[in-house]
């Protein structure tokens, strides 16, 4: 009852059916009528046919010529019966039944009245419909009546018979009237709704990137236009929350790793000052008793042992202050030459002892950056020494490059490589992939620390040379070339 259709049907049809019905109704009485009047024309005019005639032969002949008179009336279908009466009112003659004679004192009232006159009466039992003629001998005298009569049924049959018909036609052109209503409603509206409809369950079914089909009249065409670009907006802000929350999990990432790095800074500061001491004091023991001890005793080798023991812890303090204690950058303008020639020459003997033959190349003159160039050689260095532990045939190649708005560098070696799934991890504090005692796990740590705070990034890629390819990318806006 609530579709639009059924609505449609209630408020529109029904009103047009009600008017038709009224002027059906209307219509059909006005043809009732019409149909009585001709029924009873038809008798008036065989009443006025004999008239004349009748009256002549009741003046001349007398009842046998008037018998005969009346007879040829009923040769017409739509008589029932003919009386004439004299002007007394006594039947003179009849032809047909007899159930509506009049009385003869009614019959010699209408002769008298000298005029014609209609009515529908029950005469005798039976309801007939009566035109009555006076009849006028030569010299205009009033000689009797005549009595025309026909069934009142008849007018009844006919009647029904018009009202039958009227409600048929009727009927056919109310079912027409709904009939073309509801498929003109179906090809113009109903289609189209059903459509927009199940375009809609649709999408709400989870077929996201279905779009309601643009058809059908210009109202319905602007719905649906409408309805796509509410779904393209919903896309478009489901899109953006979906990239906030991207965002969003990506800071809380970070924030989540700053916070551990905090964490483990001030964890690494403390371990990094209450050890320094201590290790300074064995160092300088050790030193004292490895001069006094002869180079070949075995005291001498144990003192040469512990020595180079707090060398190397102290290289693990100084790495967990680098790592802890914040430092804020002083930039200026650097070349990239001079900062990868400088973290060269830092590690050259160490790869002189490894038989690791560096590489040096990049385009002349070098790009220039705004950095901290302590900062920056330090996280070369540490990268350097990275890949000279991980060399395997005894190359290494580094190269700086410039373009896009960044300056940075390539370190290439051919080791082992670095797993795609360790990439990320190689990067954390205390991370390593070397065998113990080989490594400390910060030296990647400080130099991601190092380019994150020039704004940088560090990349691992595979390298050509079969190991691992560290890409450091800094910012040189700003800076002159």
């Amino acid at each position: 009852m609530n579709s639009l259709r059924t609505t449609f049907i209630l408020f529109s049809v029904t009103p047009m059916l009600l008017v038709i019905t009224g002027l059906g109704w209307y219509g059909l009485s006005t043809l009732e009528r019409a149909t009585e009047a001709r029924l009873r024309e038809d008798i008036q005019l065989i009443a006025r046919s004999l008239e004349i005639p009748a009256g002549e032969a009741l003046a001349r002949t007398g009842p046998d010529g008037v018998t005969q008179i009346l007879a040829s009336a009923l040769k017409f279908d739509r008589v029932y019966a003919a009386y004439a009466y004299d002007s007394s009112g006594e039947l003179v003659a009849s032809s047909g039944p007899q159930h509506a004679l009049l009385p003869s004192t009614q019959a010699a009232a209408l002769a008298a009245r000298e005029r014609r006159r209609d009515s529908f009466d029950q005469i005798g039992g039976t309801e007939v419909y009566s035109y009555f003629v006076p009849l006028i001998a030569p010299g205009a005298r009033i000689h009797g009546l005549l009595q025309v009569t026909r069934r009142t049924s008849e007018f009844r049959s006919a009647a029904n018979e018009v009202r039958r018909h009227a409600l048929i036609a009727l009927g056919l052109t109310a079912l027409a009237l709904v009939l073309a209503v509801v498929f003109g409603h179906h090809q113009t509206i109903g289609r189209h709704v059903r459509s927009i409809g199940g375009s809609l369950r649709r999408v709400g079914g989870g077929d996201h990137a279905h779009r309601v089909p643009v058809s059908g009249p210009h109202e319905l065409r602007s719905l649906a236009g409408g309805v796509n670009e509410m779904l393209d907006s919903l896309g478009r802000s489901a899109a953006e929350v979906a990239a906030r929350r991207a965002d969003e999990q990506v800071l809380r990432e970070r924030l989540r790793h700053a916070e551990k790095l905090a964490a483990i800074g001030t964890l690494a500061a403390g371990v990094a000052h209450e050890l320094g001491t201590p290790l300074a004091v064995v160092d300088g023991i050790a030193q004292r008793a490895l001069r006094k001890a002869a180079a070949t005793a075995e005291s001498g080798a144990a003192m040469r042992r512990i020595h180079e023991e707090a060398l190397r812890m102290r290289d693990i303090v100084r790495g967990l202050l680098e790592f802890a204690r914040p430092h804020r950058a002083r930039r200026q303008p650097e070349c990239l030459r001079r900062i990868a020639v400088s973290a060269i020459a830092h590690v050259a003997e160490e790869a002189r002892r490894r038989a690791v033959h560096i590489g040096c190349a990049g385009p002349d003159p070098a790009p220039v950056v705004p950095a901290d160039r302590l900062r920056i050689e330090q996280a070369l260095v540490n990268l350097l020494r990275n890949a000279l532990h991980a060399s395997r045939g005894g190359r290494v190649a580094l190269s700086w490059h410039g373009g896009d708005g960044y300056a940075g560098y390539c370190l290439d070696d051919d080791g082992p490589g670095i797993a795609p799934d360790m990439r990320e991890r190689v990067f954390e504090p205390f991370f390593t992939t070397k065998p113990p005692g080989e490594g400390t796990g910060l030296g990647l740590a400080v130099a991601h620390s190092a380019l994150s705070e020039h704004g940088g990034s560090i990349e691992i890629e595979a390298s050509p040379l079969g190991g691992a390819r560290f890409r450091l990318r800094l910012p040189v806006k700003g800076v002159p070339a």
